[in-house]
């Protein structure tokens, strides 16, 4: 029995997965999922010839096709052993043909290859077909297309939500990403991590980086960070001799000996910019 394979209308090849039987449809369904109509006059020359022929042109007004069909032999169905999806870092696909013996290989049904792997490949629907290399109507096709999907995007740039400087207390600075969905973070672009918390960071220079969960050459980079050196603790404060209460004055007042960059208490809870207190 002969199996009808591919129909190639003169403008370039349209694959099919149909098989004859005792009729013929009036549409086929193309590659690109596009539709074509036969005259009457072709479907009848088709029935003529059918059992007759392996492959034929027919020409008839602005119509041309070729049929070409596939002896009943032996050869497996193709299946994909291997498939590389396009990343960020490359984007084709890769594409390897389980290996038959004796056969050579091909994506499109035109151009054949011994090779079973086909790289480069832009994102489509690729059909697999193997044919012997002693008889090029002993052909298979898998019933299925292989996919290679468009290249991932690559994530969003990622920017500080809140950021803490070291103090005296804690000599440590923190940073915290803005979350994004699908991307783990890092600010050294080696080490990542699921959490967008950073803690525990030394005094120094952090690139803020996010990759995908699912493609870790998808990697953006954002605005360097700086965690400052930990603050100098003042120096031990001083004062001036205090005004002690009078008769006039029934209070007291204690003058700090000013420092930059402070500010200053007598009690440890009240805090304040003037080095004087008064009232005492």
């Amino acid at each position: 029995m002969l199996f009808l394979q591919r129909v190639r209308l003169l403008s370039g090849l349209i694959i099919l997965s149909l098989c004859y039987t005792s009729g013929w449809g009036n549409n086929y369904y193309a590659k690109n999922y596009t539709t074509a109509r036969f005259k009457s006059d072709i479907r009848q020359s088709f029935f003529s010839i059918v059992f007759q022929e392996v492959a034929f042109e027919y020409q008839s007004g602005e119509l041309g096709v070729e049929f070409l069909y596939q002896k009943d032999c032996s050869l497996d169905v193709p299946f994909a052993a291997l498939v590389i999806q396009p990343t960020c870092a490359n984007a084709t696909g890769t594409i390897s043909i389980d290996k038959q013996g004796n056969v050579e290989y091909s994506l499109d049904g035109i151009k054949w290859q011994e090779e079973n792997v086909f790289q480069l490949l832009d994102p489509d629907d690729y059909f697999l077909y193997v044919r012997d290399v002693n008889d090029e109507a002993c052909f298979n096709i898998s019933p299925t297309p292989v996919t290679i999907n468009p290249s991932p995007g690559f994530p969003d740039s990622p920017i500080a939500s809140t950021f803490i400087q070291p103090t005296c207390d804690n000599p440590t600075g923190t940073i915290v990403f803005a979350t994004q969905p699908g991307v783990e973070y890092s600010v050294n672009g080696t080490n990542w991590q699921a959490s967008n918390v950073f803690s525990g960071l030394s005094p120094g220079s952090y690139t803020l980086r996010v990759r995908s969960t699912t493609d870790n050459s998808c990697v953006t980079a954002g605005a360097t960070q700086t965690i400052n050196t930990v603050p100098d603790a003042p120096s031990v404060p001083t004062a001036g001799p205090p005004v002690q209460p009078t008769c006039s004055t029934p209070t007291g007042t204690i003058s700090f000996n000013t420092q930059s960059g402070v500010e200053y208490s007598v009690n440890g809870t009240n805090w304040q910019a003037s080095n004087v207190f008064s009232g005492l």
